[in-house]
């Protein structure tokens, strides 16, 4: 769990100090590293990179982790995760981007998504409803 934290705590410290680098490539390393995490049962670091809308109520977060964690098991069904690809980002406004990623499972399945994320006052989230 530590070592999960510090390579997350690393990863946004790089992302941050890559001046050089563009917006959209760190958006699109933000949404691969967040949804990396999910896939490999890092929920606690996945729900930092995410906005709900409102704060989550002590209820309405353990079904939400205990929706992720199901959703983790089943990933093992497609032999666990090989890779998180983000093929494309537009940035609609400063506040608005979409971001599509490739999901590929070792057993060869591949998933397109489009993560949609929203700029708060304290950075990028990716914006997931209830």
């Amino acid at each position: 769990m530590i070592r999960r934290v510090v390579v997350y705590i690393l990863a946004c410290v790089l992302f941050l100090a890559c001046s050089t680098e563009s917006d959209e490539a760190k958006l699109q390393q933000f949404v691969v590293t967040s949804v990396t995490a999910l896939h490999e049962g890092d929920i606690d670091t996945y729900l930092q990179a995410v906005d709900y809308g409102s704060e989550l109520d002590t209820l309405h977060e353990q079904l939400l982790r205990q929706m992720l964690s199901r959703y983790v098991d089943n990933v093992s069904r497609f032999g666990g995760l090989e890779l998180v690809e983000a093929n494309m980002c537009t940035i609609n406004n400063d506040s608005v981007a979409s971001v599509g990623y490739v999901l590929m499972f070792k057993d060869g399945t591949r998933e397109s998504r489009i993560a949609q994320l929203a700029r708060l006052a304290d950075g990028w989230k990716i914006v997931e409803g209830l």
